[in-house]
């Protein structure tokens, strides 16, 4: 094997591993956001409120989200970004209703 292919080699398994690495801090985040929003509904059970009262409200929500992330792009904006913050780090989140 010459340098050149040892190289290659050598970057595709940092790549594989980065890769690795960003699908499980991906499937984490998603796993906190789904306890988090599973700990938000058995709150509101616990307080009187009816779930399909509150996943109405969250999907209200996410359309007014999709509304002002429109408007973000039709002021020239890229993007537009919730972020949700905790004590490990932050966290984006795309749909409040997931």
């Amino acid at each position: 094997m010459t340098d050149e292919q040892g190289k290659v080699v050598s970057m595709k398994e940092r790549l594989k591993a980065r890769q690795t690495a960003a699908r499980r801090k991906q499937q984490l985040s998603d796993r906190r956001l789904e306890d988090a929003h599973a700990m938000a509904l058995m709150f509101m059970r616990t307080q009187g409120d009816h779930v399909a009262t509150i996943k109405a409200a969250l999907k209200v929500a996410d359309r007014y989200v999709i509304a002002l992330r429109e408007c973000v792009h039709v002021l020239g904006g890229s993007n537009l970004e919730v972020t949700a913050t905790f004590p490990e780090g932050k966290m984006a989140i795309d749909k409040l209703s997931q």
